[in-house]
């Protein structure tokens, strides 16, 4: 009987493709009240494709990815690390991240159907993304060009080095029920809804976002380099 349970077992394992074993897409290099899912997250703790990272009020993160790209995470946020073919995506939902992306490492920002990525991959960039309040984002490019491609309409455009633009999370698709829709087809209709942001203004140029505590030079410090993001300039607080 064992040998027959061990037999189906490794008949198992040899039929997963190798591509299909989970490897790490990178690093927490510094953790201060970081959860991935409901476990806590310590420093050097793997991150893996699917993590949903949250960090509480007074905390901290600071990522250090495969290939050398850089993030931080600031207080009171959620983000999700995704692999989507060669890039690895930070997709926020909430709070605010910044991105040192370098050339050896395709890594891009995400919120809801926007995708925000360095506009040459082959150069290193910085740039944030800050949820103003729940359903306002506000994208900022620090250093380097950056690509804003909305999926819901197909719009892009780009953030040259000291832009910013503000957009609104909205439902896309379906928006309004349909008159005499049954509740059965209300209910499908909710879940099949996705979230898209529409932009508000033109792009403006502004200083990059107040989150000093999260992104300016004394996470340097505490993170103790690897973790860190570099930028010319200390963050100050939106005018």
């Amino acid at each position: 009987m064992f040998r027959q349970a061990l037999s189906v077992t490794m008949s198992l394992l040899l039929s997963v493709p190798l591509w299909a074993i989970s490897a790490p897409v990178g690093t927490v290099a510094y953790s201060n009240g970081v959860r991935i899912g409901n476990e806590p997250a310590t420093n050097g703790t793997s991150l893996y494709n699917g993590d949903m990272l949250s960090v509480n009020s007074q905390g901290k993160a600071s990522l250090l990815l495969n290939g050398g790209s850089r993030a931080i995470i600031s207080p009171n946020s959620q983000a999700r690390v995704e692999r989507e073919g060669s890039a690895l995506a930070l997709e926020l939902m909430s709070g605010g991240i910044a991105i040192s992306s370098t050339a050896q490492s395709n890594v891009e920002g995400k919120v809801a159907d926007v995708t925000f990525r360095p506009q040459d991959p082959a150069k290193a960039a910085i740039g944030y993304m800050v949820f103003k309040d729940p359903s306002h984002p506000v994208f900022y490019a620090d250093r380097g060009d950056w690509l804003l491609t909305t999926a819901s309409n197909g719009r892009s455009m780009v953030l040259h080095s000291g832009d910013k633009i503000e957009g609104m999370v909205t439902n896309a698709g379906n928006q309004n029920n349909q008159q005499g829709e049954t509740p059965e087809q209300a209910k499908k209709n909710k879940k099949n809804r996705k979230l898209a942001v529409i932009w508000i203004g033109t792009a403006l140029v502004g200083t990059v976002t107040g989150l000093a505590l999260a992104f300016g030079q004394s996470e340097c410090t505490i993170g103790n380099g690897p973790g860190c993001v570099v930028s010319p300039t200390t963050p100050q607080t939106p005018q």
